[in-house]
């Protein structure tokens, strides 16, 4: 027959308790709310977390791009600074690039622009930016031109309007 060997105790330690990983049941004595961890190992937490950054990548992004494709995590860490206009203006805490990130709506896509003067920087942004955005989202141009009447730009790959004519339809990815 085979018996179970008995856990050896040191007089001098209390025993063990037990994993508070797993619910209790509810008839059980031991239903307290568990204390997992205290106070002063939260706080530790806490400020090491606070004091991790990511580290800059502002140098290696493009003037303008859609915040999806944005680095993981990359708004979180810019300082908000001012909004307007259906934008916000943040600031690297690192470098001090500025860029603009534009408000959440469902009909449109939110862009990320680099800012130059902070002081215009509302106004700063241009069609320009938008159209060549629109262009690199869509692949660049083909060689067929555009079928807008009287128009000999060529088109954009994927449709048949020149970069122009596209942005006029509304279209903006």
């Amino acid at each position: 027959m085979i018996q179970k060997a008995k856990s050896f105790q040191e007089p001098n330690r209390p025993a063990k308790k037990p994993c508070l990983s797993r619910p209790q049941a509810a008839s059980s004595p031991r239903n307290k709310a568990p204390k997992y961890r205290s106070k002063r190992y939260c706080s530790a937490l806490i400020t090491l977390f606070c004091k991790y950054k990511m580290p800059c990548q502002c140098a290696k992004l493009d003037g303008s791009f859609f915040l999806e494709d944005a680095p993981s995590g990359f708004v979180d860490n810019l300082r908000q600074i001012d909004m307007g206009d259906w934008k916000r203006l943040f600031e690297c805490p690192n470098c001090g690039a500025l860029w603009a990130v534009d408000e959440w709506d469902k009909y449109s896509d939110q862009v990320v622009s680099r800012v130059e003067d902070r002081a215009n920087w509302s106004k700063e942004e241009s069609d320009q930016m938008r159209k060549e955005l629109l262009r690199r989202s869509r692949g660049g141009e083909e060689q067929a031109e555009c079928i807008w009447a009287d128009c000999h730009k060529p088109r954009i790959k994927g449709v048949v309007y020149c970069l122009d004519h596209l942005y006029a339809t509304g279209a903006r990815k």
